[in-house]
């Protein structure tokens, strides 16, 4: 008998009335016919989704509808260093059953990366727990300690030396260590014993010994060499550590990257990105506070960024005005003001034009990455191999060029004027000439000499590529990088000042510039 002849049935000879009904829980009513119910049975299939719907809980919170919160376990730090990252692991003890006298306590890893500014971390942990262990670089300490678990609390606890779990070598003599482990764990009991302030202990091989208020050793197995690699099941890649929320049915998994990786399953690198400003100021820059609330590094990076913006640009200015000098010694003719000054406009619009063309290809290959281990975002340059090697020919070509124009016009101008002096004085030979002008024009060569020198930090650097890691000491990197800009903040003051025109007639020009400024002071106040 078809569903459709039931049904036109049930239209024509009956009423629907559903309070009769007599079907199961799982089968629709359909009607009643010569009382007796009808029953329309729904097939079940789990890939199928009776509510057509699934949620996805944030941070503190679990459950199918996410209806249930977290037990939230803040931590700080009291008398401890902060780490840049740690490992806090929960431990559940089961009750005995018949099945094992002495169950292994279950286990679950979290991993935590501490921001430089940060000195208090929280969990959320859905799962039940009676103990939690902090381990900091090899050393644990035991933070939370409770013999009934309570949900939907927030716990508050902190990092101590007095919760320090010390290794058994700090404890037993060399003779008792050397014991094997199943004679040697008889003696556990003598550690809680002798120093009534130790709270626990561990051995790095096979427990982890608590010390109860009877002084007694109670101790249970824990893996010192687990691998976390979410028992196998993750997709975390170029050997990162994969950590679950729950060991049995994880809801979450989270990849912790290796140095120099990056995504959320490590699967990009980072070795062809350029150490620049952003990458080693990255930790310290807070995207929600303004620039008075910023780092010293900051504030600093700012002040000199600015400054640097000021004289840099004067580099490529000096080269020709050395090229000029040049000419104007091999060609022995005079000086052309309303020339040189056209020159001079003409030069700062193509070098302006030149530098911006030159360096267009950074922003071009600049990507954003979201880092959600650190909850900011990177943008970051990444070059292919091509043009990474361009990028080095140009920063060379930046780095070297203007410093050795000058530096080649300089001995250039010392030879034309020996051997034009040569053939005036022919008393004196020419290495004679050469000697004189080299003591008349020798600021040239010493200070074309030393910019060189202070370029190199600079050149060296645009060649380092990795991932500024170090977010708490940034110091070294900070120096370093504008150390490294030093010959360009220091081209003008050491062009003006080693050459006796152009330092006598920049002291006239700031004497008129502070007289200027004086009578406009004078005038309104």
């Amino acid at each position: 008998m078809s569903f459709d002849f039931l049904f036109q049935i049930s239209i024509r000879n009956t009423v629907l009335d559903r309070e009769k009904c007599n079907c199961s829980s799982d089968s629709l009513c359909i009607g009643i016919v010569h009382n007796r119910s009808i029953c329309l049975c729904v097939p079940h299939n789990d890939r199928i989704s009776l509510t057509n719907f699934t949620c996805t809980c944030q941070d503190g919170f679990s459950g199918k509808r996410c209806e249930y919160e977290d037990v939230k376990i803040d931590i700080s730090f009291y008398d401890v260093s902060i780490p840049q990252s740690l490992l806090v692991h929960f431990i559940t003890v089961r009750e005995h059953d018949l099945e094992s006298l002495n169950p292994v306590p279950i286990r679950a890893t979290m991993f935590k990366k501490i921001r430089f500014d940060q000195d208090t971390i929280t969990f959320f942990m859905s799962l039940p727990f009676h103990l939690i262990f902090v381990q900091l670089e090899g050393k644990f300490y035991l933070t939370v300690l409770q013999h009934i678990y309570t949900p939907s609390v927030t716990i508050q606890t902190k990092i101590a030396r007095s919760q320090y779990c010390p290794h058994i070598r700090e404890l037993f003599n060399q003779t008792l260590i050397a014991y094997p482990i199943i004679r040697r764990i008889k003696y556990y009991h003598l550690a809680c014993m002798k120093d009534s302030n130790l709270v626990c202990f561990h051995d790095n091989e096979l427990f982890i010994c608590l010390c109860t208020e009877e002084k007694h050793a109670n101790c249970f197995h824990f893996d010192f060499n687990m691998t976390y690699d979410c028992m196998g099941s993750n997709n975390c890649q170029n050997g990162a550590q994969c950590f679950q929320d729950n060991p049995t049915c994880p809801t979450k998994i989270m990849c912790v990257c290796r140095e120099c990786f990056y995504g959320t399953q490590c699967q990009f690198s980072t070795h062809q990105f350029g150490l620049s400003l952003d990458a080693i100021l990255g930790y310290q820059i807070r995207s929600n506070l303004s620039i008075s609330r910023q780092s010293i590094y900051v504030k600093i990076s700012i002040i000199v960024a600015s400054i640097m913006l000021l004289f840099a640009i004067t580099n490529g200015f000096h080269a020709y005005v050395a090229l000029e000098h040049l000419v104007t010694v091999i060609v022995d003719v005079k000086l052309n003001l309303a020339k040189s000054k056209t020159m001079a406009k003409l030069l700062t619009i193509v070098i302006s034009l030149f530098t911006r063309v030159s360096f267009l290809h950074d922003p071009i290959h600049r990507y954003l990455i979201d880092d959600d281990e650190e909850q900011r975002t990177w943008y970051m340059a990444h070059f292919t191999p091509n043009i990474g090697i361009c990028n080095s020919f140009i920063n060379i070509f930046h780095s070297i060029v203007p410093f050795g124009l000058k530096l080649i016009s300089a001995m250039s101008i010392i030879g034309s004027s020996a051997k034009r002096r040569a053939s005036v004085k022919k008393q004196n030979s020419y290495m004679e000439h050469i000697k004189k002008q080299f003591q008349k024009h020798k600021h040239l060569i010493i200070s074309s000499s030393c910019l060189v020198i202070l370029a190199m930090p600079r050149l060296i650097i645009s060649f380092e590529s990795g991932y500024m890691k170090f977010a708490c000491e940034p110091v070294i990197f900070f120096l370093d990088y504008f150390v490294s800009f030093m010959s360009s903040l220091l081209t003008f003051f050491i062009f003006v000042s080693t050459w006796q025109t152009y330092e006598r007639e920049f002291k006239t020009v700031i004497r008129q510039k502070w007289n200027e400024i004086r009578r406009h002071f004078n005038h309104y106040y």
